[in-house]
């Protein structure tokens, strides 16, 4: 079982939809509250759409200084995750070895895959945290419930319309929801 969270936006603050400054990095209101909730009781795998990479605009260097940098602040407030997955890729990528149509790139489900393999996970009892509709697509077509959190870049209506089960406003909420649920909630 695993709560399958999107990085940029559910987890921290993203400005311009392009953030991978260390300097910039900033945890949103009740992240930390939330995943210590919930990784007792899953295992919190991020799974990131980064096409700044293909773009241009920020190197994988960058995204893994970030990356590092933010495992660890999570991990000085006693947070493990488990696992980060990252798609680099985009149909309109500038750089060119980067510019395709991936699985791996949500609503894509080549991540969520990736995971599953790796930790023998059953999707059926799995959640998947977003504040994109390609994030709510991405877990609805592996099959786990999914929870909203309305970003800068994705309103409340467009989430449910994507088909998010629940919309909450940060992580801690979207914890308190999973918790009550729980592994065998089923919704139609």
């Amino acid at each position: 079982m695993a709560i399958f969270l999107d990085r940029d936006g559910v987890l921290n603050k993203d400005q311009n939809g392009y953030v991978y400054k260390v300097e910039d990095f900033e945890l949103l209101p009740g992240v930390i509250g939330g995943l210590k909730k919930l990784q007792n009781h899953y295992l919190l795998i991020i799974v990131t759409n980064q096409s700044g990479i293909g773009k241009g605009i920020y190197s994988l260097e960058d995204y893994k200084s970030f990356r590092n940098h933010m495992h660890e602040k999570l991990k000085g407030d006693g947070i493990n995750i488990q696992d980060e997955y990252f798609c680099k890729h985009h149909p309109e990528s500038t750089i060119e070895k980067y510019r395709k149509i991936c699985k791996n790139r949500k609503p894509g489900v080549g991540m969520f895959k990736k995971a599953q393999s790796k930790y023998n996970l059953d999707f059926s009892k799995s959640w998947t945290v977003g504040d994109k509709p390609s994030d709510i697509e991405a877990g609805l077509a592996v099959g786990t419930k999914t929870i909203g959190i309305p970003s800068n870049e994705c309103s409340e209506k467009e989430l449910r319309e994507a088909g998010a089960h629940f919309v909450v406003s940060n992580l801690d909420e979207a914890a308190g929801v999973i918790l009550k649920w729980g592994y065998n909630a089923t919704f139609h």
